[in-house]
């Protein structure tokens, strides 16, 4: 593959130029762009059917902070007065999950196994993994 030129041009060089915001945007030609769209459909195609049904790409370490452990023990215990008191089970999950704010986050969350229908909190952020067809 042949390589592709980057065109770093602001905003009044558009057509038609955006006048009142000034910034810049880099641009390829469209024959580079097509090209580029093909190689990465078939990239993310080859990646996603490397990875089977179930299951997800994931860091091999996660660090932890203490806030995060709070947060799997607010999941995981049972609320007793003096703390979380006896743990319970927990379920362990990676895909997306909607904030209090409606936005969508993809990482690793986790649920009481006991109320998996109320929902998680979020462990770790994780970049969204491609799907078969090139599709995030």
């Amino acid at each position: 593959m042949k390589e592709v030129k980057i065109y770093t041009i602001v905003s009044d060089q558009l057509s038609p130029p955006i006048t009142g915001e000034s910034f810049c945007t880099d641009m390829v030609r469209h024959s580079d762009y097509a090209e580029l769209e093909a190689k990465y459909a078939a990239l993310s195609a080859v990646r996603a059917s490397a990875i089977p049904d179930g299951y997800a790409l994931v860091p091999q370490q996660i660090f932890l902070e203490p806030s995060d452990i709070e947060l799997i023990c607010s999941q995981c215990g049972d609320g007793h007065e003096s703390g979380y008191g006896d743990f319970t089970d927990g379920l362990l999950w990676v895909g997306n999950i909607q904030r209090d704010d409606g936005s969508i986050v993809h990482g690793l969350h986790i649920s009481s196994a006991d109320y998996t229908e109320e929902g998680g909190v979020t462990v770790c952020e994780l970049a969204a993994q491609p799907r078969k067809g090139g599709a995030v």
